[in-house]
């Protein structure tokens, strides 16, 4: 007996210490998971020219797989946010990066691209997969004033994807071919994502609802929900104003200020640093400024500077206000993301699953009207265009929603 009264506690204190050990891994798990959402949208960008060349199609076929994969993306957003309410948020979340590991196996083997567009969708199915459920999970592991910070780092992750894999598979291409990228880099850190997920990732219980029930309870709270529904509406012009820097920006530079393109990659990773520095910093001031305020001066400071940068005929003035557009631009990311979070607490997976059909709309729009206004009427009018949907965006946040009163009380 005196033997099992001193083993018990040191087996309890053991069991305390692992259980404290996969929890701190918690966030490092879903910020990988994010990570590797970035990373075929960034090989399909960087080896563009190459893929075109493999399969001896145009670079205007070949960049059809994105617009299918995105495509692809928003109509899965709107399936997630019902399988949101029937399974758990890690199962959806495993599934998603198991989608991208698949899809970048298959690219990586596709002997033609008819095969290539069939694997690289899984790309966009993954994103919308893993993105809501990274969110939900942060929404029910941690306390509300925890949330912002763990958002903050998750927004960086996926930014960091610019300056990390980039360079990557850059070199690792330089020893082989685009192929290679896939087969040593977007594949290992998938598997990586998927076994971190697995194992650390908590699995919170679902509420036992009929299947009639969950569905009509779930989206009632969201579509019934004023503040809810126009706070998708902001994140969805809100996401039409990055276009400018992440499609346009370099291409900008290149034709207005003659720079090189190796200037311009400089630029675009810039930016990504910027972005991500700027969702760090947001994560560690919302609670002081509140969510609904942080959300309404970034996104309104981000689409000005967007406008300036573009409208601005001075090289260096032109430059700071494309470095300040993206750094606006990540403390808006982690902004939207806790205020939407918070809008409908019981259904969270179903109100962020709809804020990625919405935000993925955002981007096809800006995408696709900035290509008109590019060409018929130049750069200056399609900069002051996605520069005021921000404008519009903080608007419609500041008029049309609301924070949750409970959310401010548990803040201060």
């Amino acid at each position: 007996m005196l033997i099992l009264s001193i083993r018990l506690p040191r087996k309890s204190w053991v069991t305390a210490v692992k259980k404290e050990s996969l929890t701190r891994l918690i966030l490092p798990s879903i910020a990988v998971a994010v990570f590797v959402t970035f990373t075929l949208d960034l090989l399909a960008q960087l080896f563009l020219v190459d893929i075109a060349q493999t399969f001896a199609v145009s670079r205007g076929v070949a960049s059809r797989i994105q617009l299918v994969s995105s495509v692809t993306a928003v109509i899965f957003a709107l399936l997630m946010s019902a399988l949101s309410i029937r399974f758990k948020y890690k199962s959806l979340l495993i599934f998603g990066v198991l989608a991208i590991a698949v899809g970048a196996l298959g690219c990586s083997l596709a002997p033609n691209f008819v095969f290539m567009q069939v694997f690289f969708p899984l790309n966009g199915i993954g994103s919308v997969m893993v993105i809501p459920m990274a969110f939900a999970l942060i929404g029910e592991t941690y306390p509300l004033d925890k949330r912002a910070k763990a958002i903050g780092w998750i927004t960086a992750a996926g930014g960091s994807a610019a300056f990390i894999a980039v360079p990557a598979m850059g070199l690792i291409a330089q020893f082989g071919t685009w192929r290679s990228s896939l087969l040593l880099f977007v594949l290992p850190v998938s598997v990586a994502g998927l076994v971190l997920a697995f194992f650390t990732l908590p699995s919170a219980r679902k509420r036992q609802l009929s299947a009639k029930e969950a569905y009509l309870s779930s989206y009632r709270q969201v579509l019934l929900n004023r503040s809810a529904i126009t706070s998708l509406v902001g994140s969805m012009l809100h996401a039409v104003v990055p276009v400018m820097g992440t499609v346009f920006g370099i291409a900008f530079f290149r034709d207005i200020h003659s720079l090189s393109l190796n200037f311009g990659i400089g630029i675009l990773i810039g930016f990504a640093i910027f972005y991500v520095f700027g969702g760090w910093v947001a994560g560690r001031i919302i609670n002081k400024f509140g969510r609904k305020s942080m959300t309404v001066a970034t996104v309104l400071l981000e689409g000005i500077c967007t406008i300036l940068f573009v409208t601005l005929p001075s090289f260096p003035v032109a430059l700071s206000f494309a470095f300040l557009a993206p750094l606006f631009g990540g403390m808006a990311a982690t902004s939207i993301h806790s205020f939407l979070l918070e809008q409908v607490p019981e259904s969270r997976g179903t109100m962020m699953s709809l804020n990625s059909a919405f935000a993925n709309f955002g981007v096809l729009l800006g995408v696709g009207a900035g290509g008109v206004l590019l060409d018929v009427f130049g750069y200056s009018m399609l900069g002051l265009t996605l520069g005021v949907m921000g404008i519009v965006s903080a608007g419609v946040f500041y008029f049309l929603s609301r924070e949750r009163i409970e959310s401010r009380k548990e803040i201060t």
